[in-house]
């Protein structure tokens, strides 16, 4: 039986006007369920997202490993490439981690690495960047937890063979124990701010929510009659916040 094999696909980048917007797209040359030779167009973004053919072509490295998932590469792939496909492949849907993710790429991890080779990231390196961040151990934590889980990907698509961050030593722990207010403290802090503002300081006070959970809530996660069947603690701090 013949295989059909599909070279390394470079593709093409083109922009399709359409009626209410431009979007750019990638054209790359695969085989039908029927072994059928054809072509295939996968949608990078539209012309607001990105205005320039460079910008485009920048995003275009992201699916062009994807569809190349398991040939030689070509050329020495950087970690950008890894991170533009794990945006698009591999993000969580869960509205916090997606934030916190997005945050910690744009921030902290592409401006420091997305130009480096995969094969030229060192653990050391790495260890030594973390400790000169002015961060909270956490975040410092939350970062190399995200390279790592950047380069688990990258052994799944068999770009690199080991995993360097796995060497990387950053603890959490905190290196001050946070102040707690009294319940008239909190009344001082409310008493300054203003709807909606107030209502998520009172969410974060009282339930525990993060920042990225409460921007992250919609009428449906509310259950009135769950509420109504809680231990009257939460309620009765609640209670005394005018």
């Amino acid at each position: 039986m013949k295989v059909n094999r599909v070279r390394y696909q470079f593709g093409s980048l083109y922009l399709w006007k359409g009626v209410r917007e431009e979007v750019w797209y990638f054209r790359y040359r695969d085989y039908d369920e029927n072994g059928k030779r054809c072509q295939r167009n996968l949608k990078v973004g539209t012309l607001k997202q990105y205005p320039t053919e460079t910008a485009a072509m920048r995003a275009v490295d992201g699916l062009r490993l994807s569809v190349n998932s398991g040939k030689p590469q070509p050329k020495p792939v950087t970690l950008r490439i890894v991170v533009d496909r794990f945006e698009k492949e591999e993000m969580s849907q869960r509205y916090s981690t997606r934030a916190a993710y997005s945050s910690l790429l744009r921030l902290w991890i592409r401006p420091k690495w997305e130009s480096v080779r995969l094969d030229r990231i060192e653990s050391l390196e790495v260890e030594h960047w973390l400790k000169s961040l002015t961060l909270a151990p956490k975040t410092k934590a939350n970062i190399r937890n995200l390279m790592h889980l950047l380069h688990v990907c990258s052994r799944r698509w068999k770009l690199v063979d080991t995993n360097p961050i796995e060497l990387v030593r950053q603890s959490a722990k905190r290196l001050h124990t946070p102040r707690k207010l009294t319940v008239e403290e909190f009344q001082k802090v409310l008493d300054q701010l203003k709807d909606p503002y107030r209502t998520m300081v009172i969410l974060a006070g009282c339930l525990g929510l993060r920042v990225g959970e409460i921007l992250g809530l919609q009428w449906q996660d509310v259950d009135l009659l769950m509420a109504g069947s809680t231990s009257g603690a939460t309620f009765t701090s609640m209670s005394s916040i005018k």
